[in-house]
Parts: C-alpha cells; structure tokens; sequence
C-alpha cells in the first residue's frame, strides 16, 4: 500500500465535503473539523499498521494544510470559512499555504522514494481543488511536473473498468430488438390486418348483395301472382 492509500480517508471525507456543497447542504464548522480529525485518525491508524508512520509523519502538517484550503474554498464552508481555525493551525501552522507549497517544493528537490510518495500525496491535493492563494496556470504547470516524477502513482488507468465487480454476472444478451426489425414486423402486421379487412368487406358486401336479390325476387314474384289473379276477375265483368 502506498502513502496516497493510507491518506485514502481524508482525500474520501474531501469528497464528500465538496459532493455536499454542490448538493446545497450545509454544516457546521465544528462538525467539519472533528469529522476531518477522524479521518486522518483513520489514516494514521493504517500508517502505522502498514509501518509507514514515519512516511505519515512527514506529510501530515502539509496535508492538514492542503485539507484547510479544501474545506475553506469548498461550498459547503461558504458561511463560516473566514472563521474556520483548521487542523494545520492547530499543530502551530500560522501560514498554512505557505507551508504547503514549501514542502512541495522541498520534496521537488529531494531525489528519493520517499519524496516521490510525498510528492503523489501533494498531487492528489491539488487535483481535489486546491489553489493556496496561487496562479491556477501555474498550478497546472507544477502537477504536470509532479506527474512526471510521480508517474507510477497519479496517472490513472484511463481504459480500465471504475469498478469490475459492477460487471460481473451482467446479462449481455441484446434484450432490445433492432429499430429496422421492428418496422418491419408492424408493415407486416398493417399489410395482413388491411388484407383481412379487405376480405372481410367483401365477404360482407356479396352476403349483403345475396340477401337483397332474394328480396327482390320475391317481391317481384309476389306481385306477379297478385295481378295474374286480378285479370280473370276484369274479364269476366265484359258483355
């Protein structure tokens, strides 16, 4: 596990600060603070199961200083910032910004393992946000020189999966059909629904035309046999 890791806790509790501004929720100052003091409890706790409290120790001040500037430029502190006292001025930090960037650069300088891993631990900080009263060009310009001794550490996997476990057991068959298949099936149906109708009419109208020839014929020959009955009746009245 490496020192990025084992600050996983207070680069998470960062990110539910800011996901809470964004969101328009508010809390308290002192909330915030106690809950930042757990969260490198916890990571303190980690340093020193993995055996890294000396790496922990070294970093500990300038992150508590990079958290400050979080918490202070984040939404969810935008009614008490200019009053908040952070956990870097708890440790007897008066110039907070100040001291971060004085132990970027210091760890710049240093060619070694263990800066690197200071060094990963400043990058994330300045990815979640921080600014410390500086120049964003000039920001940019420091993580890219940051990243490049850092390589192995701050470039993420840009073609792996955020989380594999989400895909696993995940039913890949195409449960949707294709549009084109789909408008042929409806022409197929509108074609056999006018064709019955069709039929349908047909049938109906020789039914229809059938009933009417038969009562035709039959008022025909209803009023043949009435008159051939009323002419012997005219004849026989004649001299």
């Amino acid at each position: 596990m490496t020192l990025v890791e084992v600050c996983e806790p207070v680069f998470q509790y960062v990110c539910t600060l800011n996901r809470l501004g964004r969101a328009g929720g508010s809390v308290s100052a002192a909330l915030v603070k106690e809950e930042a003091r757990e969260a490198f409890r916890q990571a303190e706790q980690r340093a020193r199961t993995l055996g890294l409290s000396a790496s922990f120790d070294a970093v500990r001040l300038p992150l508590a200083c990079g958290v400050d500037g979080l918490i202070r430029e984040g939404a969810a502190a935008s009614r008490w910032s200019n009053e908040f006292r952070g956990l870097a001025e708890d440790l007897g930090e008066q110039a907070p910004d100040d001291r971060f960037f004085e132990a970027l650069n210091a760890a710049m300088r240093e060619p070694s393992g263990a800066s690197t891993d200071r060094l990963a631990v400043f990058y994330m900080v300045l990815g979640l946000g921080y600014r410390g009263g500086r120049d964003p060009a000039d920001l940019r310009v420091k993580m890219r020189e940051i990243a490049a001794r850092a390589r192995g550490m701050t470039e993420a996997d840009t073609t792996g999966r955020v989380c594999p476990e989400a895909y696993e057991s995940v039913d890949t068959r195409a449960l949707t059909q294709p549009p084109a298949r789909s408008l042929v099936g409806m022409v197929i149906a509108l074609i056999t629904m006018v064709a019955v109708l069709a039929g349908a009419y047909v049938y109906l109208y020789r039914e229809q035309t059938r009933d009417l020839a038969d009562s035709l014929r039959r008022v025909t020959g209803e009023r043949s046999v009435s008159s051939a009955e009323q002419d012997p009746a005219a004849g026989g009245g004649e001299p």
